[in-house]
C-alpha cells in the first residue's frame, strides 16, 4: 500500500515508487519520477550499454547511498 509498480518489459526491470509521485518526461533517462511536494526528491533510471560499462551487476555500483553521493558530486 502507498506504492505503485513500474515495469519495463523491454529493458527487463521493475521497481516500486511512491504512489503520489509524478512521472516526468525528460531526455536522457529511461524513466523519471518526482515527488510533487518536494522536487529535490526524485527517482530515475538510466540505462547504459553493457559494452560501455565496467559493471557486471548492479551491486558493482555500491550501496544506494554511495551511488546517490556520486551523482550529487
Amino acid at each position: 500500500p502507498g506504492y505503485r509498480l513500474q515495469v519495463d518489459k523491454l529493458d527487463g526491470y521493475s521497481f516500486f515508487y511512491p504512489e503520489r509521485w509524478l512521472a516526468v518526461t525528460v531526455t536522457g533517462n529511461d524513466c523519471f519520477f518526482r515527488n510533487p511536494t518536494n522536487i529535490d526528491e526524485n527517482l530515475f533510471v538510466d540505462i547504459s550499454s553493457p559494452s560501455s560499462s565496467f559493471y557486471r551487476t548492479v551491486t558493482d555500483l555500491g550501496s544506494p547511498q554511495d551511488v546517490a553521493n556520486s551523482i550529487l558530486d
